[in-house]
């Protein structure tokens, strides 16, 4: 489980399989406590890096996050993975906040 805290609010959120794209509470950029950060720029050419579009067609979860994230056409990413990510996420922060009967 990651902490990704905002850097305007000071919110800590704890995510398991998903990267935020911005505090749930203020909207701001986050970062995470290995580096990462959601204050990026859009890349207009995201869709060129052969490596990334290669390891989200093989099924990399991160692969195809950050292809979403950055607008990429649904074409080059899994949708039905993002899906599912995201339903997992908002299942880990319902049993952390209610425990196991979520």
């Amino acid at each position: 489980m990651k902490s990704w805290t905002c850097t305007n609010c000071g919110l800590v959120e704890r995510l398991n399989h998903f990267f935020p794209d911005c505090c749930s509470a203020c909207g701001g950029a986050m970062t995470c406590d290995d580096g990462r950060t959601t204050n990026s720029i859009r890349e207009p050419n995201v869709t060129d890096c052969f490596e990334l579009l290669n390891d989200a067609a093989e099924g990399d979860a991160a692969a195809n996050v950050i292809l979403w994230q950055e607008c990429a056409p649904p074409s080059v990413y899994k949708k039905h993975m993002i899906e599912d990510l995201l339903l997992q996420n908002r299942m880990d922060m319902m049993q952390a906040i209610f425990g196991n009967a979520a």
